[in-house]
């Protein structure tokens, strides 16, 4: 971890020095405007896949001189030549552990695929859904029974089908030795405690996750919240305040609904998105994606500002008030989402304010309105405003 802060420090300590860089860059650049629609097709638009694969058209695997290449079954950990050979092996083998159109069931060739993604794709493209992402996973996606995932937390995403740091289909028992010889072998990393620490417990069809702690509730979750009797139910489960709305939305569909509604409100990898469009790698400061962007890809760029896609606002907001921090503090990123909130202490006699503090900054130093945060981070991140002006939602 002091490692990774080095890095990250090192990375925040040379922002006013890269722009000189970004003067030159600035010139070679074109602005590119992109229209999201909010129905499926639109999200999903142009982006060419192979069915079973999340991946885009041209993306491979990178092949070491001298080796063989090697694609790895998420499910058995069977290892096989190539894409299509790995493929065809899921096809066949894992077919009952497959999502699958509830359009083509009644095709010869049923469609299938091993993530919900691959099969929003299907939706979209073959089928030309005008709907909501979440509207066509309730209601064109029939789930296989067995809902296990378990993600390596220190690869992150994009797990890319045929690599290795994520496991399908199987708990966590039975996956363990694999577990600790991932680890050892592609980590260095032979204690079983910094092991399961670094494990992520999830879902296959959905955004709910679980540390090792939680894996009592993990296993009850993947059996039991997404029988078909209860899906079309979307309405039921626990539910947290979205940061960027407020609204109250069900926990395990909240990353999906940030992706949906408050994408441009996020900062994201650049590099992952190129790699799997279907994956949603983003954060809601700066730090956070430089500690992704560190341990994801390393040495790779000689700077990671160019590679990050930028919110609208650099600026954040908090209420006051104590209840709101002991209850789980309440966050904003725009004007109108804190003032709904505080709306409601005012009408209760209450005297909480908005704080507001800049998201590109280690420290959350308080500002008491926009005009002064707007002002520090003119001031202080000009280099990074130029960084936005070109990789910015705008």
């Amino acid at each position: 971890m002091a490692i990774i802060n080095t890095k990250i420090s090192q990375q925040l300590d040379r922002t006013f020095e890269e722009s000189k860089l970004l003067n030159s860059l600035k010139k070679n650049l074109k602005s590119k405007k992109v229209e999201m629609e909010d129905d499926l097709r639109a999200k999903l638009e142009n982006k060419k896949v192979k069915m079973l694969d999340s991946r885009p058209e041209g993306v491979k695997l990178e092949k070491v001189v001298g080796e063989q290449p090697s694609r790895v079954c998420p499910f058995c950990l069977h290892k096989l030549s190539s894409d299509d050979d790995l493929l065809h092996h899921m096809k066949i083998a894992h077919q009952g552990d497959m999502f699958r159109c509830s359009k083509c069931a009644s095709s010869l060739q049923p469609t299938i695929g091993w993530s919900v993604e691959v099969l929003l794709q299907h939706l979209a493209q073959q089928h030309k859904l005008n709907v909501s992402i979440s509207e066509a996973i309730f209601n064109y996606v029939d789930f296989p029974q067995n809902l296990h995932r378990i993600n390596c937390k220190l690869c992150p995403p994009p797990y890319i089908l045929g690599t290795e740091g994520f496991w399908l289909g199987t708990d966590l028992q039975q996956t363990m030795e694999s577990v600790l010889k991932h680890f050892d072998q592609v980590h260095v990393i032979k204690e079983k405690s910094q092991v399961v620490s670094s494990l992520e417990l999830a879902c296959r069809g959905c955004d709910t996750t679980f540390p090792h702690t939680g894996r009592l509730e993990w296993g009850q979750h993947v059996k039991k919240d997404h029988e078909s009797l209860n899906r079309p139910n979307r309405s039921s489960g626990p539910r947290k305040r979205c940061d960027y709305c407020g609204e109250k939305v069900v926990q395990t569909e909240n990353i999906r609904h940030i992706k949906e509604a408050h994408k441009m409100e996020t900062f994201q990898c650049k590099a992952c998105l190129e790699v799997d469009p279907t994956c949603f790698p983003y954060s809601d400061t700066i730090k956070e994606m430089m500690q992704h962007m560190v341990m994801k890809h390393g040495d790779q760029f000689s700077s990671y500002y160019d590679h990050m896609v930028y919110p609208v606002t650099l600026y954040g907001s908090v209420c006051s008030g104590k209840d709101c921090s002991v209850k789980g503090k309440v966050i904003a990123f725009d004007a109108a989402t804190i003032g709904k909130h505080l709306k409601v202490h005012q009408d209760a006699g209450g005297d909480e304010v908005g704080e507001f503090y800049c998201r590109c900054d280690r420290i959350k130093e308080k500002f008491k309105t926009i005009e002064a945060v707007k002002e520090h981070i003119a001031k202080r991140h000009k280099a990074i405003l130029k960084w936005k002006e070109a990789n910015g939602n705008t």
